[in-house]
């Protein structure tokens, strides 16, 4: 009998440790497509942007387990999704536990809301429902969509919500369209205070200069005080601890003014886990700007798609046929919307995101003295949770006067 409990015991010991590896993968996966996805936002945007891959990734990881065949592949090869629906629905609910599971004691304010808003006139299968209650804690909302203001004003007052405010619209009325059948949206929302807070009266105007050299002045805040530091012949990185021990903020400054260039170029090459473990703890003399801004990430839909997901956004050949299977009617993605929003000050940093996913319906046819960092030049930034290695929010700042977008 011991025996056996035994066997068991190491069956159960075993699998969690598999089930952990994969969470871990699927955070190492999702910093590799946050690192894509700032390449791609570089080639079109001319100025301070941010954006959650967290958000992103969970949104389309909630259509992915209703896909099948291409259009199933094509996000599993894009997401780097584990191809094995069931092992990825258990190790993505095992990920998001780990990290956003916080005490409630702490400073820290992060929160993750899913859910799902479907026009009253389908009906999803059920499966599927029990699945994103489940393994995403996903709401399930009925909509009248032919009430388009109405129905607006019920998505984006839930977005309000689940954002602090700091958010108030992901969908506009014209995203409704005659086909618009539901709507799978991911909130979330991140707020702490630095472990070393800057003191106000530090905080002076400075100068700031931009890719081009221009100088501008901005509200640059200073500190003294022991920060972790890494540098290499291209950029220097600095690490700023928040209250709650593993989530830091992580800037790479570029030795030259004009170097962000040159970093986003190569940004493939940044590998989190390299990064980190060559941080070590000096003493600093910090100066860093504060800024505030939100971002509209307008051409989610156009990335995806150069990426090789574009099956799913095709009327006619979408398989989404585990959400939705109607006879002589075919459900995909109309679009995909994603809005993020930061703002950093003396007391710490808050930052949100909101990730919409609006789908159709058609008929078918070492002790020394402080090192004096100052922040002063357009950089990247990247607020990072240390025991998952997760990038839950990544952006940069070209001109922290640039207030929003």
């Amino acid at each position: 009998m011991s025996f056996i409990k035994y066997l068991i015991l190491s069956s159960f010991i075993w699998s969690f440790h598999i089930l952990a590896q994969d969470s871990n993968l699927i955070s190492e996966n999702a910093n590799k497509l946050a690192l894509t996805f700032y390449k791609n936002i570089t080639k079109s945007s001319q100025s301070n942007f941010i954006f959650s891959p967290v958000s992103i990734t969970t949104a389309v990881a909630q259509i992915y387990i209703g896909s099948e065949r291409k259009t199933k592949n094509e996000i599993t090869d894009v997401f780097y999704f584990n191809d094995d629906v069931q092992l990825f629905k258990e190790s993505f609910h095992n990920y998001s536990n780990k990290l956003f599971k916080y005490d409630d004691s702490l400073s820290i304010k992060l929160s993750n809301a899913n859910s799902i808003w479907i026009d009253k006139n389908i009906k999803l299968k059920n499966d599927y429902m029990v699945d994103l209650s489940y393994y995403f804690n996903s709401e399930v909302f009925e909509l009248d969509l032919e009430k388009k203001n109405e129905s607006i004003k019920k998505v984006n007052s839930w977005v309000t919500d689940n954002t602090n405010n700091r958010i108030k619209k992901i969908l506009n009325v014209e995203d409704i369209k005659g086909n618009t059948a539901l709507l799978i949206l991911n909130a979330i929302y991140f707020k702490d205070r630095w472990k070393v807070e800057f003191k106000k009266d530090s905080t002076k105007d400075d100068d700031f200069f931009l890719l081009n050299g221009e100088k501008i002045t901005t509200k640059m805040m200073n500190n003294i005080s022991n920060y972790g530091y890494s540098a290499n012949e291209n950029y220097e990185s600095i690490l700023l601890p928040y209250n709650t021990e593993n989530f830091s903020m992580l800037v790479l400054l570029p030795r030259e003014i004009d170097g962000l260039t040159d970093l986003e170029i190569n940004i493939d090459d940044i590998n989190i886990d390299d990064l980190l473990t060559n941080i070590i703890i000096r003493k600093i003399h910090l100066s860093l700007p504060q800024f505030k801004f939100q971002f509209s990430l307008n051409n989610l839909k156009v990335i995806l798609s150069d990426l090789g997901m574009s099956t799913a956004f095709n009327r006619d050949y979408a398989n989404f046929k585990k959400i939705y299977d109607e006879e002589y009617k075919n459900l995909y993605v109309e679009d995909v919307k994603h809005k993020a929003f930061i703002e950093v000050n003396e007391e710490g940093t808050e930052a949100a995101a909101v990730t919409a996913i609006i789908g159709g319906i058609v008929t078918i046819s070492v002790k020394k003295p402080p090192l004096n960092v100052k922040i002063d030049h357009p950089f990247l930034f990247i607020i990072i949770e240390k025991n998952t290695k997760s990038i839950l929010f990544i952006g940069r700042v070209l001109n922290p006067e640039e207030k929003s977008l």
